[in-house]
């Protein structure tokens, strides 16, 4: 039986152990496959963070050796990296019926900050699903889900 949603239940570290997106015609996709990486973390303060991340990214060819290095890698790789993470944070609420919304001030995707992006959320133990509204993408629709386990 699902555990009920509290915030003091919701807060901590989570480590992704699927991410998939259910279509309505019953097809299941993994947008970065199936052994996508991921953390999560919703903070008592009420500030959140995730990434997700495609497993066995390749490292750029000219590599940085300093974080402010703007000149690493390719065109082609550089694409590669962004299409294979997604990370964002900002502040989190959990509403009366089980809506965790995200807040978003900084995001990897231009255009996510300042949007408030709405997950259902349901607990099982030590398990967290959250699943993304219906929407529709090449014209069929899915939508995401994510399960995270608590992160040790």
């Amino acid at each position: 039986m699902p555990d009920a949603l509290q915030p003091a239940r919701l807060s901590g570290a989570w480590r992704l152990l699927s991410w998939q997106t259910e279509h309505a015609d019953g097809t299941v996709g993994h947008p970065f496959g199936h052994d996508a990486a991921g953390l999560l973390v919703y903070a008592p303060s009420g500030h959140m963070s995730g990434a997700l991340m495609r497993a066995g990214r390749e490292p750029f060819s000219r590599p940085r050796s300093e974080a402010v290095e703007l000149d690493a890698g390719e065109p082609s790789e550089l694409a590669a990296a962004f299409n294979s993470f997604l990370a964002y944070a900002g502040r989190w609420t959990l509403d009366a019926d089980g809506t965790v919304e995200h807040h978003v001030e900084v995001a990897s995707i231009p255009g996510w900050a300042g949007r408030t992006l709405v997950r259902e959320a349901s607990l099982d133990g030590e398990q967290l699903t959250l699943r993304t509204p219906v929407r529709t993408i090449g014209g069929l629709e899915q939508r995401g889900v994510l399960r995270w386990e608590r992160a040790g």
